[in-house]
């Protein structure tokens, strides 16, 4: 029989790690719902800005069942921040992209594709973690802060 290690963390610690991750999350999101209509201004192009919100998404949902078995085998943390740091380099090189010039619709079909794939991974390491971040007193204060 297995023993789950019990929390060590307190609420400060949670709510520190809860904060990044709503920042990181929404940040993602918002990038790519604000190319798709940066997209649909530049283009006049529904099918151009759909596809946006489909790469947005879809990585996203293939890869779940995979991110969430990988999650469990490695450490938790370094997944989190991981995650946020290739979505983060991803919205980056868009940037770049854009400011040099050179942004092409292909470019935000990936980094959308890109950012959904690092949610697939950031979420369930997250939802996992709350459990050893916080004592038990707190998992229900805990669980309204989640999603």
């Amino acid at each position: 029989m297995t023993m789950t290690p019990a929390p060590t963390g307190n609420l400060r610690t949670f709510l520190t790690v809860w904060f990044g991750q709503l920042i990181s999350m929404i940040g993602t999101g918002l990038t790519s719902f604000g190319l798709g209509v940066w997209v649909f201004q530049r283009t006049g192009s529904a099918t151009d800005f759909a596809l946006i919100s489909v790469f947005a998404v879809l990585p996203g949902i293939v890869i779940s069942p995979i991110a969430g078995a990988l999650v469990d085998r490695y450490d938790r943390r370094r997944v989190m921040m991981v995650s946020d740091l290739v979505a983060g380099l991803s919205t980056v090189a868009v940037a770049l992209l854009l400011f040099g010039g050179q942004l092409e619709i292909w470019h935000i079909w990936v980094s959308a594709a890109v950012g959904s794939s690092a949610q697939a991974f950031q979420y369930p390491a997250y939802a996992a973690s709350v459990s050893l971040l916080i004592p038990k007193q707190h998992l229900g204060r805990a669980s309204g802060l989640m999603r």
